[in-house]
């Protein structure tokens, strides 16, 4: 079958480096959001955490330093796919990520981060009469 990213950086590395391979064995797999408004609270959260690791540039694989950890920084959209797979041990993705993916997976707990304000704008249609001033509704979603 066709090899995903991930699959083609670590055989990669693996051919660069048998070490690799084995220390990917030993180590809890946890994703990242790789970009978007969910990296820099995620990658915040694993400084505070604790978790030491330097990333290097077009590599989405990095070890931790300190702890039997391996960050895979993955697109958002595709962390509860990862984990539903068990590519990955778990993940940071928003809920949204989660539903739209129909994957199986456990959340575990609610970060608290990274939540949006939805506002729909929508032309008034109850009169004809509405001044420029009110011939737009505005609906707002909790989150």
């Amino acid at each position: 079958g066709a090899l995903s990213v991930l699959d083609f950086q670590v055989e990669m590395c693996s051919l660069e480096s048998k070490t690799f391979s084995e220390g990917l064995e030993r180590r809890l797999l946890l994703a990242v959001p790789k970009k978007g408004r969910l990296m820099e609270p995620s990658l915040l959260l694993l400084e505070k955490c604790g978790i030491k690791y330097r990333k290097k540039a077009r590599l989405d694989i990095a070890f931790s330093s300190n702890m039997a950890v391996a960050i895979v920084f993955l697109p958002v959209q595709d962390i509860a796919l990862y984990v539903s797979q068990g590519r990955v041990n778990m993940g940071i993705t928003g809920q949204d990520a989660i539903l739209e993916s129909n994957s199986e997976v456990n959340e575990l707990i609610q970060l608290g981060f990274g939540k949006c304000r939805l506002c729909v704008q929508v032309r008034c249609h109850r009169c004809s009469s509405c001044d420029s001033h009110r011939n737009f509704l505005l609906a707002t979603g909790p989150n």
